[in-house]
């Protein structure tokens, strides 16, 4: 009798280790499950936008530009896709030519873009050829891809491809809207007709969303550590008033940046000066600063901005109440204008 009764304990011991093994394993995969639920619901949403995709101070690398050919690809000139930006300009020196200009003169020739990031892209800006050759674009298709492979073309009301009205000269820039703002990886420009030559500088302005912790947003956001400086700093790539420009900060856990050493000021003025968008277009930028009570006082702190801080003439609060940098130091601004920003992070 005692043995069938010890079989019989030893089943259902080795039972009970099975289902407790069973139950181990399901408490794992549900804490798993848990600790990932907790990893999405931290994630951060921001959307950043950017008159300048292309080549702002975040915009992309050469290796995402492609063109369908390239005029003379032999000659000691370069004239292929990396002249294609917008603010490029003829450079003897460098071998530079002042645009993309293609092999062919034909309907098929493109340059498109690969962005990082699914983008939504709202406006293409375009401009001929920076050199004594008159050629520009007058008129382009616009195609998107999500994949590089199967392409969209952008049409219009009557379900025909749009044609997209370019330059008339090799110097303005002109902003085409892309209504609806269509959803991107990939996005190529086809010029349809032309003067001269196919030959054009591009950009393209959109927004675009970062999803990412709390512990690694700023990081994904662009934010960068300025030289010499344990402050974070990040560009704000489109045009806002002092209040607005402020609140974008806000959204990105940081704040207008604080401008409190000549070094610092320095370093930003390097950036400023080594971006071709920001030299030439957006060289004066809110940084932190007000006038209250007759006194000229940082943002978000009861401190006054060292006067050595100042460009010459500066601070004049009869010019505006906020502050500016600029390539000769601090200004004052009228809040109400519009400006790029840089936000700043400790």
């Amino acid at each position: 009798m005692l043995e069938p009764l010890l079989t019989e304990l030893c089943n259902d011991d080795r039972r009970y280790s099975r289902h407790l093994s069973e139950l181990t394993d399901e408490i794992k995969a549900l804490t798993k499950r848990v600790q990932s639920l907790e990893d999405c619901a931290a994630l951060l949403n921001i959307t950043v936008c950017s008159d300048y995709l292309v080549s702002g101070l975040y915009g992309v690398k050469n290796s995402a530009l492609y063109v369908s050919s390239s005029w003379l690809k032999e000659d000691r000139y370069y004239h292929g896709e990396a002249n294609s930006r917008l603010y490029n300009e003829r450079n003897d020196n460098k071998l530079k030519t002042g645009a993309w200009s293609s092999q062919y003169k034909d309907n098929k020739q493109f340059i498109q873009v690969k962005f990082p990031r699914e983008t939504e892209v709202e406006t293409i800006l375009l401009r001929g050829r920076n050199e004594f050759f008159n050629q520009w674009v007058k008129t382009y298709h616009l195609l998107y891809s999500m994949d590089g492979t199967n392409w969209t073309t952008v049409m219009s009301d009557d379900n025909q491809p749009r044609v997209f009205t370019g330059n008339n000269d090799t110097t303005t820039i002109v902003k085409a809207s892309v209504v609806p703002s269509i959803t991107a990886v990939y996005l190529r420009i086809n010029p349809r007709s032309w003067n001269n030559h196919v030959s054009l500088r591009f950009d393209v302005s959109g927004c675009y969303t970062v999803r990412e912790t709390r512990k690694h947003i700023h990081k994904a956001l662009g934010f960068q550590p300025v030289l010499n400086d344990d402050t974070l700093y990040k560009v704000n790539e489109r045009d806002h008033n002092q209040l607005d420009a402020a609140r974008l900060c806000t959204k990105q856990y940081s704040q207008l940046i604080k401008i409190d050493s000549l070094s610092l000021m320095a370093s930003l003025q390097a950036v400023v000066e080594g971006n071709d968008i920001l030299r030439n277009a957006h060289n004066q930028m809110y940084v932190s600063g007000k006038y209250v009570a007759n006194t000229w006082l940082y943002s978000d702190v009861p401190e006054v901005i060292g006067s050595a801080l100042w460009s010459p003439g500066n601070p004049d609060p009869t010019q505006g109440h906020c502050v500016m940098l600029t390539s000769a130091g601090l200004a004052s601004v009228n809040c109400s204008q519009a400006l790029f920003s840089v936000c700043g992070h400790i």
